[in-house]
């Protein structure tokens, strides 16, 4: 079922960045840069933290498919232990399934030796112009 929101359930801190180097798209699983700014998560199946951005900081209007340009702030989600997130994905995962970084700022079914960051509460819709997938994020230091 499609969402337009990317924080769904759970608990969570804003905190806002500027766009480094890349478009950031909501949902998108984010790392802390140099000086204040955010890329998209970068180790494909490597450890990440529940940081997930949430949208261009000052929404004039814009959705969750509209993406942050470079050098814009955005919203990032500092989210909890069983908090469940509208992740941004291009992978066909079903529910119950687990998921990792994908190493472009998206989630993935996650492999053996994965560092495994959540479960997806429902298979992944690929229809829209972004895909996403429900996950409810698990606590750090999990791994498949």
């Amino acid at each position: 079922m499609a969402r337009n929101t990317i924080l769904i359930s759970g608990d969570a801190r804003e905190e806002t960045r500027l766009a480094d180097l890349y478009v950031m798209t909501p949902g998108m699983l984010a790392e802390l840069a140099d000086a204040g700014t955010v890329i998209p998560h970068s180790t494909d199946g490597g450890q990440a933290d529940p940081i997930f951005v949430r949208e261009q900081w000052e929404n004039d209007g814009a959705g969750i498919d509209d993406n942050v340009a470079i050098d814009d702030e955005c919203t990032l989600l500092f989210v909890a232990q069983g908090t469940l997130v509208n992740a941004y994905t291009s992978d066909t995962i079903l529910e119950g399934e687990r998921v990792c970084s994908d190493g472009a700022g998206g989630v993935r079914l996650a492999d053996s030796g994965d560092y495994v960051m959540g479960t997806a509460k429902e298979d992944s819709d690929l229809s829209g112009t972004n895909g996403r997938v429900l996950i409810y994020v698990w606590p750090s230091g999990v791994s498949a």
